[in-house]
């Protein structure tokens, strides 16, 4: 061998090559399963699917059984209490000045491109939610340590089987005033074959600031024939699980769970775990303004269905470093891992 060939540029290139195949194959493979969620509208073959595209997952230590997790698995639903209120001094300093957009089109699919922003003291009068950007979360460290919390994970885990996957961190403002959000009709999530999301008030919220709202035992067949049976009733199930739902009227809402829908008031700090796939829907404001944070775990990282989004995060703008997360354990960067190198 010539002593004094570099193939260091070529190790590169090939190394570069190879990591390009590798990102594109894996995008088409995600896009496809994407694809192949939505289309999927069976619920226990959701979940079963879930299960078996998770089972390889890598393994971490585990934490002890988390109550929380019993809760998700029986109402779809478990309350953190005031979990977050520590954090929340310190959010509201953080997320005070940041730049707001229009999230009227609210998705998590939503293209990571450049948006019209404006402050919260400008809101223009037609603006009725407003996101905050993903850029300005990402920096937030008290809210992925809230993310990331220990108690929240291992009930997370738990539910889903698997260590859970950081799809999305959003927060947004909720305006008083008349606006037609499909957000705020009762209706079902399919951002996984199986998931799970931490909501978090980051204002205090009374019956007139947009509670949130959830319908125990809808998350699951099982669990909603239970719910049923022990009521008395006989109901067609088929129409509660078709598509996201947002078929459901009002009254055939009242006439299936009479009082039985919980309304979510509390004060800034506020945490709770809802499996979205039961029957949810954020509610109008006619009080005070809603500020809310959700965290969506998943147990497949679908984060990348979408072309803008993926582009964005495989591009690693952010490090742990400057995320405030330098000291992250293997679990957190495991599940931060398309947002912060």
């Amino acid at each position: 061998m010539n002593s004094g060939m570099n193939i260091l540029p070529l190790v590169g290139r090939w190394m570069e090559e190879t990591l390009l195949t590798f990102e594109t194959e894996l995008t088409t493979l995600l896009e496809n399963l994407w694809s192949l969620n939505k289309q999927v509208l069976d619920p226990n073959l959701r979940r079963e699917l879930g299960r078996i595209l998770t089972s390889n997952m890598p393994k971490f230590s585990q934490g002890a059984p988390s109550p929380a997790a019993s809760e998700l698995h029986a109402k779809g639903f478990a309350s953190l209490g005031g979990l977050a209120a520590r954090f929340i001094p310190e959010i509201q300093s953080q997320l005070c000045n940041c730049p707001l957009y229009n999230a009227e089109d609210f998705s998590y699919q939503q293209a990571l491109i450049e948006k019209k922003t404006f402050q919260l003291s400008d809101r223009p009068a037609n603006v009725f939610l407003a996101g905050v950007s993903f850029e300005d979360l990402i920096r937030c460290t008290s809210l992925l340590k809230l993310a990331c919390d220990p108690t929240i994970v291992e009930a997370v885990r738990s539910y889903l089987g698997c260590p859970p996957t950081i799809s999305a961190v959003q927060a947004w403002y909720t305006f008083p005033g008349q606006s037609d959000i499909p957000a705020e009709m009762f209706h079902r999530d399919r951002d996984d074959f199986n998931f799970v999301k931490l909501f978090v008030y980051l204002s205090d919220v009374g019956p007139q600031d947009g509670p949130h709202q959830y319908i125990p035992y809808s998350h699951r067949v099982d669990t909603l024939q239970q719910y049923f049976r022990a009521k008395g009733a006989s109901v067609d199930l088929r129409p509660l699980f078709q598509g996201n739902s947002r078929n459901l009227t009002p009254g055939d809402l009242d006439r299936l769970f009479a009082k039985d829908i919980m309304t979510l008031t509390a004060s800034a700090g506020f945490a709770f775990l809802e499996d979205t796939y039961g029957l949810h829907r954020g509610t109008r404001p006619t009080g005070a303004t809603r500020l809310i944070f959700s965290t969506l775990y998943t147990g497949l990282p679908l984060r990348y269905a979408n072309e803008n989004d993926r582009i964005y995060e495989m591009s690693r703008r952010v490090t742990f470093a400057e995320a405030g997360l330098e000291d992250a354990s293997d679990l957190e960067r495991y599940m931060l891992r398309f947002y912060l190198q």
